[in-house]
């Protein structure tokens, strides 16, 4: 006699029970795994392509325990992460991540995550992936089928939405003229910041679409950075929020950089650093201190409201944000025009602490 669906899953053991079932259905490799992190299934595929059994396993601890730098420990790390993101409610569906450290740089896996509920309450997660193997290229503009796409996106978006915008400001500015009643001064006022917020983003869109190679020139570099930042602290900061800089050690040093791109740069790890201050009395630090033979490192802190561990590996992502403004395209933009001067840029953060942004520049050649 067959029972009724609603009896099979009346509780949660059976309900996991289903999915223990159809994990072994699943020809990808998969893994059920409970709120507690123990493996309560895993199919052959799944067992083949992590090399070991799911007796008796934990996927935090396994995590844990494999921080080497090989295909097993990333695979296995990334699985964790995924699975404490699907407890937070965080929705992973064809989440693609490319492995570039030197031993799996030819490895690109696209996860799935399904959390299994009972009344709303997650009793267990089940994640699945796939692999594709073959050359990965690590310049974003070798990668036609995926970024160029969305360069092209991000173009033709703000193509569109900026002839529009010189209307609304154009029209702004009519209004302003003709108006005679104080009360709505502060309508005005509101409408002119939207429109200075609206052609940030597409700014931000644009330099996504055309980066180009920086055109190196040499500069005062403390006079060229206490600019920047003097600049945009009378533009973007609230006045709860205090700049400090400690970059004395960089006062006779020349250096060749290309000052638009490092501008763009600074511009967009000083406005992270004052969202992730809601505006709100706060404190940005920004050092710089030449390091032998011929390079500078820059850091920008906060004690903002951090960055959640499990978002730092996402964040340099094309559209990645919490936010609810903005493109989620700052830290990309900056990552590749960072990477074209040979430089790096790193993130770390604590969550309810702060965040800091460290980036290193060698000294350019000057361009022809």
């Amino acid at each position: 006699m067959s029972l009724p669906t609603n009896a099979i899953i009346d509780n949660k053991e059976n309900l996991n029970g289903i999915f223990a079932v159809l994990v072994d259905l699943i020809n990808a490799p998969a893994v059920l795994c409970g709120v507690d992190g123990s493996i309560r299934k895993m199919n052959t595929a799944a067992a083949k392509n992590l090399g070991f059994p799911a007796s008796r396993l934990d996927i935090r601890q396994t995590a844990e325990n494999n921080q080497a730098d090989t295909s097993l420990s990333v695979l296995v790390q990334r699985i964790s992460t995924i699975f404490e993101k699907t407890l937070r409610g965080t929705a992973v569906n064809q989440t693609a991540y490319r492995f570039e450290n030197a031993k799996i740089k030819q490895s690109a896996f696209t996860f799935y995550a399904v959390p299994v509920q009972k009344d709303s309450v997650t009793t267990a997660v089940l994640i699945t992936w796939t692999k594709k193997s073959g050359p990965l290229a690590r310049v974003r503009r070798e990668e036609p089928g995926y970024f160029r796409t969305i360069e092209t996106l991000a173009a033709i978006v703000a193509h569109e939405l900026r002839n529009p915008l010189g209307v609304i400001r154009t029209a702004l500015y009519n209004v302003r003229r003709k108006n005679k009643q104080g009360n709505l001064q502060k309508h005005l006022d509101n409408i002119e910041k939207k429109i200075e917020e609206s052609e940030r983003i597409i700014n931000n869109l644009l330099a996504y679409s055309r980066i180009k190679k920086p055109v190196m020139k040499k500069i005062h570099l403390y006079n060229f950075l206490t600019e920047c930042i003097t600049t945009f602290g009378v533009q973007h900061c609230s006045s709860g929020i205090k700049i400090k800089t400690e970059l004395s050690g960089l006062s006779d040093v020349h250096f060749t950089l290309d000052p638009f791109q490092i501008r763009e740069v600074l511009t967009n790890v000083l406005d992270n650093a004052c969202g992730a201050l809601q505006n709100k009395a706060g404190e940005i630090i920004i050092k710089g201190e030449q390091v032998p033979p011929d390079m500078i490192v820059l850091s920008v802190s906060d004690n903002g409201e951090g960055i959640d561990s499990f978002d730092l590996d996402e964040v340099f992502l094309p559209f990645f944000t919490r936010k609810s403004k903005g493109t989620g395209l700052g830290l990309t933009i900056s990552r590749e025009l960072i990477n074209l001067h040979g430089g790096t840029i790193g993130i770390s953060s604590q969550k309810g602490q702060g965040t800091s942004v460290r980036i290193t520049l060698p000294n350019g050649k000057l361009s022809a």
